[in-house]
């Protein structure tokens, strides 16, 4: 597999993403940039990257694998043709000898050059066949709960929130919100205002049309 030029790092949040180029010969090229880790936020990531010159047959991405956090974003590259890696964070930071948590902007400029000291080693990321969608999670105040959109089977219709709670250090089971919130159709981007305040978008109940 050729060496791409430019290496795109992810650090991913819960709510945003971090991103820093680096290119072959080592140097850091793009400083880091913020994005809001939503759909409506991935085409404003898609479009910084072609103002950079930063296409699928000259750059890749890698990101650590944080679970739901990056999931919809993975899935966003991958179907604009650009592959990303997804890499085990501990073996990121143990190259780096990192203890402690850094600023998302120094995970961001690591990831990348984690990305070129081994890109003959990373994992690129596919969808598996028959795989689901995952993600537009949004945290609790207290960060002991999470909802997130997803179309894994047993749902009502295509896209559904899920509830999942964190006990004692683990995240339970996900839990389906059922058909007062759910319908047949897609209910996504949820948004914990408080601990009793919801805010999502669906294309099942009434409204003006598309998602409201």
């Amino acid at each position: 597999m050729k060496t791409p030029e430019n290496f795109i790092g992810n650090e991913v949040a819960s709510l945003s993403f971090t991103a820093a180029v680096g290119k072959s010969p080592w140097q850091l090229v793009i400083q880091p940039t913020e994005f809001a880790n939503d759909y409506d936020s991935f085409p404003k990531f898609l479009h910084w990257l072609q103002q950079h010159n930063l296409y699928s047959d000259n750059a890749v991405l890698c990101m650590e694998a944080t679970g739901v956090y990056g999931e919809a974003l993975a899935y966003f590259v991958h179907a604009n043709g650009y592959r990303i890696a997804v890499e085990p964070p501990l073996k990121v930071k143990r190259t780096f000898n990192t203890s402690g948590h850094n600023s998302d902007a120094v995970d961001s400029r690591q990831i990348a050059e984690y990305a070129f000291r081994y890109f003959d080693e990373l994992a690129f990321w596919q969808p598996k066949a028959g795989d689901f969608a995952l993600g537009t999670p949004t945290l609790s105040p207290d960060g002991r709960t999470m909802i997130f959109s997803s179309t894994m089977p047993g749902g009502f219709g295509g896209a559904d929130l899920y509830s999942i709670e964190q006990k004692e250090g683990r995240w339970m089971e996900p839990r389906n919100l059922g058909p007062n919130i759910n319908t047949h159709a897609d209910e996504i981007f949820p948004f914990l205002k408080n601990a009793r305040t919801l805010h999502y978008s669906s294309d099942g109940w009434p409204g003006y049309g598309g998602l409201d």
